[in-house]
């Protein structure tokens, strides 16, 4: 669907018999917002109302359904007809849902141009077995295919053709079809498309986000030729695939290319999907900063630094001691506590087990010792954290911007090793991959260290 402005007429689902015409309108900050000639509900008062569902239909006949609606404003108007304004977070075009239960899919289908390096395969094939004649061939078939758990996950190509009487075009972006054993609702079809484009978002170093995404159900079927298909259903929504940069990806940030990793592409997408319930807080910790280049430095350091105490917390033993020796030695301190002290003390010993920072950061940059980690970059990044959760005046020096730059670009290669060893890559790969890109990026550092 063209991204400007629609009209219509728009009804709210409980009052189906009640239409007011509309303007559908994207804007170019990302926002979607819909303008109506009246309101769709009986409150009189202009105080914001929000509706799940706001059904419609255009006046070519196009249905629409319009997901998680924020009145916005409510006017006068001409005459006294009042005019309404909503926020629109998604629009579905294809089909009426009667309720955000309802939308469910079984299959999803998004666009990535951004991974067209990434791909590095061209989807089309020219050849001239004559002077006469050209044969333009498309990649039909998939590239890869990977089997889930209840889902079949496929890497192809989308295709756009254009006939004129002097010219022929074909344009090939790489797709992603997600196929699914049953059918799910949007939101967690959507959180899978979250994972997804967190994966390529690591392979290429940067925010990937779909540009184009086709969901598919059982509820809205055609019948082409006497069989029949389930039809599109094109599926816009704020911050996923509208409002969001799709900047070409930098060959030089990439961490690997598919033609790289081919023969584990199958493994590497089932461990990342396997670990994903377990990773989740260092994935959106991780991710977080690089979808958001413009955090504060404070704020990206800390985020990073969070993501490796959870992921070493979740991972690792994450004691100190073993349970029982510890119970032991908090048992005898207790024993030779004056009785008017030993209360405060049990809680204050409560989580004393706990690694500290700097021991989960010396374990992980001992195992990924090939980064060239030592001993003082471990003790500054644990001075800065302090300093900027305590704000104690004496380790302010560690926190200085340019002393956190350094500190948040060591400590993203240190998660991107985590991660890239969670997917299922050794020890040895991990290091031929990050090795070269962390001496670049020293490299690159230093040019703007004056």
């Amino acid at each position: 669907m063209d991204k400007t402005d629609y009209k219509g007429l728009w009804f709210a689902p409980e009052k189906p018999g009640e239409a007011v015409p509309g303007l559908l309108h994207f804007e170019k900050s990302g926002r979607i917002t819909l303008d109506l000639q009246g309101t769709l509900t009986d409150h009189e008062c202009a105080r914001p109302q929000s509706l799940p569902l706001i059904l419609g239909t255009s006046i070519e006949g196009a249905m629409f359904t319009l997901y998680g609606c924020i009145q916005t404003n409510v006017s006068g108007g001409i005459e006294g007809v009042r005019e309404t304004s909503f926020h629109i977070l998604g629009v579905l075009k294809g089909s009426h849902f009667s309720s955000p239960e309802s939308i469910v899919f079984g299959r999803l289908d998004a666009t990535f141009p951004q991974l067209d390096w990434w791909v590095g395969n061209s989807g089309v094939k020219i050849d001239h077995p004559d002077k006469e004649t050209i044969v333009i061939t498309k990649q039909s078939s998939f590239l890869e295919s990977v089997n889930l758990p209840n889902m079949r996950l496929s890497l192809g190509f989308s295709y756009t053709d254009h006939f004129a009487m002097d010219e022929i075009s074909v344009k090939h972006v790489p797709f992603i079809s997600i196929e699914l054993t049953h059918e799910i609702q949007l939101k967690k079809l959507l959180d899978l498309l979250y994972q997804l484009c967190n994966f390529f978002a690591l392979a290429v170093s940067q925010p990937v986000y779909p540009e184009s995404i086709d969901g598919f159900t059982e509820a809205a079927k055609v019948t082409i030729v006497g069989k029949s298909h389930r039809r599109p259903i094109e599926i816009i929504y704020e911050g996923v695939n509208y409002g969001v940069p799709l900047d070409p990806v930098n060959m030089r940030s990439m961490l690997f290319e598919l033609r790289t990793i081919r023969s584990q592409f199958a493994n590497l997408l089932q461990k990342w999907f396997e670990k994903s319930e377990l990773l989740r807080p260092v994935y959106d910790l991780y991710f977080g900063t690089l979808y958001n280049p413009h955090m504060f430095l404070q704020q990206k350091f800390l985020s990073l630094v969070q993501a490796v105490e959870s992921y070493h917390r979740r991972v690792f033993d994450g004691h100190e001691s073993s349970p029982e020796q510890h119970k032991t030695r908090i048992q005898d301190i207790i024993n030779v506590t004056p009785e008017e002290h030993k209360s405060w003390l049990q809680n204050e010993l409560a989580d004393s087990n706990d690694p500290s920072l700097r021991s989960r950061l010396q374990e992980l940059v001992t195992k990924y010792s090939f980064l060239g980690f030592d001993e003082e970059f471990v003790d500054n990044v644990r001075n800065a954290r302090n300093y900027l959760t305590h704000f104690d005046e004496n380790k302010k020096r560690y926190a200085e911007p340019d002393k956190l730059f350094t500190y948040i670009r060591k400590i993203r290669a240190l998660i991107e090793c985590i991660l890239l060893t969670e997917s299922g890559l050794e020890i040895t790969r991990v290091e031929a991959i990050m090795t070269p890109i962390e001496k670049r990026r020293t490299e690159e550092f230093r040019i703007y260290d004056f």
